[in-house]
């Protein structure tokens, strides 16, 4: 029986199939790959008018950030964004100046440029707007006149202006009609494409029956966004930042400001090293004015520190935020590491730079006051664009993050819920992953999640990229007894070492009588151990208090109450817990770097201790040879002779059956009364309480046994 189908068709419709299935595939997988593809946006901040002293720093900002934007590793085009301020009345700006400006993003090619329209814009600034690839107004915005009324544009005005919009694309009847305000501009219903034209153009046309239609908001008044935008004399309208990104489809946490400087560059460097603590912020505080007071545009902090404050990083942070710095650019080399909250203020910078090995964030203590901290990183959104979920799940190991996809664009961002709940389109957004930040980010990780903007060698390279000569480069220093101090209380050799010798010099005066030279080293070395703690602010009033709680505990087990009992045991407690909590700045760890920091304190204190006392122990004896070491350790070899002699002079065995009382509890050693004579002995294994009756059961030597009276 033959088949309904020849072979040969079969074949042929298989490979079809699997043609049509490989193309499917294709396009599926190409369709995934552009949705990943996430572009990054850059704003400039432009003022209005513009004052020729900022010229050089626009053109500058311009070209350092299309340069950057346009080295970067990402197979969509990045865009840089002009964002017009606004003005009072009619622009002024010099027509010299915005030519030049206008010349300079004309010859951008690597990054998309973007005029952002959110007020009105008039006056030469315009031909800044038409030299960009695109305009984007604010739909209530309107765009022109060039022009006041009165004026008349010169021939090299109008050829410059033609040649610029006509260089974007834009008509020539709308580039002289927005340029001279005498000039109508009108709309041509042709049947396919609105044409539109001058009077003269109008005239020249055959539009009999067309319709024709005058555009209400002609250049005398300027045109609205919402006109523009109408006859698509522009492709999108937007009214804020984000819907901004979206057009551009740029993810909204990498589309940040970049400041302009005034003139020339005029930097300084701010090395930030070892812990944060109030102290140390408010000297960076203080730094930060002095490079405000010296007329710096561009600061650039050189971070290598743990954190350790968190409250002196919000005021940093929000220092940075303020209005003190619209026209100083701040720049953060993370070099190598800016860990817990240090990287709240590193993320209120304009540009990050991080090293090759660098980290950031991560490891935090919990916060406190979360509310008051989120208000904060919303103002550090608005003032730089960064992703506030994400500085917040860097510092508080409390929040957790995911990756939500919006169902209609596709974008994908980063929320915590506290930020989710605020979105106005909460419900399009669909949670996808969970995104762990708990240790911090690694460099590449920063650079791949729009975190950092590079990632550098060395501090050259940044100084390359603004174009600024490295010799140049001003360092603010800390007052230099400051960083004496500091660079001291970080010395962990040194302060190892202190510790070490005021345990040995603590041990050796509370195990012999009588103050004197060990007692007093003791106190000092101790005591700058414990400044040095509470210098990186990782020790306070209570380990101190503990601290000492715990020696007077010592003292009372030894000296009055003898034996071993609650005071010995809760001595050594309490000096050990003063111990470890002054060398962590947490009271309870909440993450597993804290456990392990917690953890290994704890074993290399046991250490140090242990072998303190082995070295007094072993030590002790061939140190009593040396007139300074028996300064510290006091030994009692040299009396020897003396107190045989005592001991021998000693008779006893008088008081074999007499009865007594307990001076102190037996436990076993204690005192005993006996005769109104206070005598050291020791009971027959029973611990008996002071007050007790015993009888004398056994002298041998000065070695009295004593047994509870029945």
């Amino acid at each position: 029986m033959n088949c309904p189908f020849p072979k040969r068709t079969f074949i042929r419709n298989a490979i079809a199939c699997v043609f049509s299935l490989g193309l499917l595939f294709a396009l599926v997988s190409n369709a995934h790959a552009v949705q990943q593809q996430v572009a990054i946006g850059r704003i400039i901040r432009i003022e209005l008018p513009i004052d020729p002293a900022r010229v050089t720093g626009i053109i500058r900002a311009i070209e350092t950030t299309a340069n950057e934007l346009g080295e970067t590793s990402n197979a969509t085009r990045n865009c840089l964004v002009l964002q017009f301020g606004q003005t009072g009345a009619h622009d002024q700006s010099a027509y010299e100046d915005c030519l030049k400006i206008a010349q300079i993003v004309r010859r951008q090619t690597k990054v998309e440029m973007v005029a952002f329209l959110p007020h009105d814009l008039t006056g030469h600034s315009v031909l800044i707007a038409l030299a960009c690839e695109q305009i984007i107004p604010k739909p209530s915005s309107k765009l022109g006149p060039v022009l006041e009324p009165s004026d008349k544009p010169s021939q090299g005005i109008q050829v410059t202006y033609k040649e610029v919009g006509q260089g974007r694309g834009y008509p020539s009847a709308f580039v002289s009609g927005i340029l001279d305000p005498s000039e109508p501009i009108y709309i041509v219903e042709n049947g396919t494409k609105p044409i539109v034209a001058n009077q003269s153009e109008l005239d020249a046309l055959e539009v009999k029956n067309k319709v024709t239609t005058i555009l209400d908001a002609n250049a005398a008044t300027g045109i609205d966004g919402a006109i523009l935008r109408k006859h698509e004399l522009v492709t999108y309208t937007a009214s804020s930042r984000d819907e901004l990104a979206q057009h551009l489809q740029v993810a909204t946490d990498r589309f940040r400001a970049v400041t302009v400087a005034e003139a020339e560059w005029s930097v300084v460097r701010i090395n930030i090293r070892n812990n944060l603590h109030p102290s140390y912020c408010n000297e960076i505080k203080r730094m930060i004015s002095d490079a405000l007071s010296r007329k710096a545009n561009l600061v650039l902090f050189d971070i290598d520190t743990t954190g350790g404050d968190i409250n002196g990083s919000r005021e940093i942070a929000m220092l940075l935020a303020s209005s003190d710095f619209r026209d100083v650019t701040t720049v953060a080399y993370v070099n190598p590491k800016a860990l817990k909250d240090a990287a709240l203020w590193v993320m209120a910078c304009d540009t990050i730079y991080m090293s090759q090995s660098a980290n950031l964030g991560g490891r935090g203590n919990l916060i406190v006051d979360r509310p008051g901290l989120i208000e904060d990183l919303k103002q550090m959104k608005r003032n730089n664009g960064r992703n506030w979920s994400l500085i917040l799940g860097l510092i508080d190991p409390n929040t957790t993050l995911h990756t939500y996809m919006n169902r209609d664009t596709g974008e994908t961002r980063i929320f915590c819920s506290e930020e989710l709940t605020e979105a106005d389109d909460e419900d399009l957004w669909q949670e996808d992953q969970l995104v762990d930040v708990s240790d911090g980010l690694e460099s590449q990780q920063a650079f791949a999640m729009g975190v950092a903007d590079r990632v550098v060698t060395n501090i050259e390279d940044i100084a390359a990229t603004f174009g600024i000569d490295p010799e140049q480069i001003q360092n603010i220093q800390r007052p230099p007894l400051s960083r004496f101090l500091t660079s001291l209380a970080n010395n962990t050799i040194l302060m190892g070492f202190l510790f070490m010798v005021g345990t040995w010099c603590l041990i050796s005066e509370i195990t012999t009588p009588g103050l004197g030279v060990p007692g007093f080293v003791a106190l000092v070395t101790l005591t700058i151990f414990f400044w040095a703690q509470i210098h990186n602010d990782t020790a306070g009033i209570l380990e101190l208090l503990l601290f000492i709680i715990g020696v007077i505990s010592l003292v009372l087990e030894i000296y009055v109450i003898p034996g071993f009992g609650i005071f010995g045991f809760g001595g050594i407690v309490l000096v050990f817990t003063s111990l470890i909590l002054a060398t962590v700045n947490f009271m309870i760890p909440s993450s597993n770097f804290e456990w392990n920091e917690l953890i290994n304190n704890m074993l290399t204190l046991l250490l140090s201790g242990v072998f303190t006392v082995t070295l007094f122990l072993v030590l002790r004896k061939p140190l009593s040879r040396m007139w300074f070491a028996k300064q510290l350790v006091h030994t009692e070899e040299e009396n020897t002779p003396q107190r045989e002699w005592n001991e021998a002079m000693v008779h006893l065995e008088h008081l074999v059956g007499k009865m007594g009382k307990t001076h102190t509890r037996l436990s076993p050693a204690g005192k005993i009364i006996i005769d109104g004579e206070v005598i050291d002995v020791i009971s027959d294994g029973d611990l008996i309480d002071a007050g007790t009756k015993i009888v004398v059961n056994e002298v041998t030597g000065n070695r009295v046994v004593v047994r509870r009276k029945t």
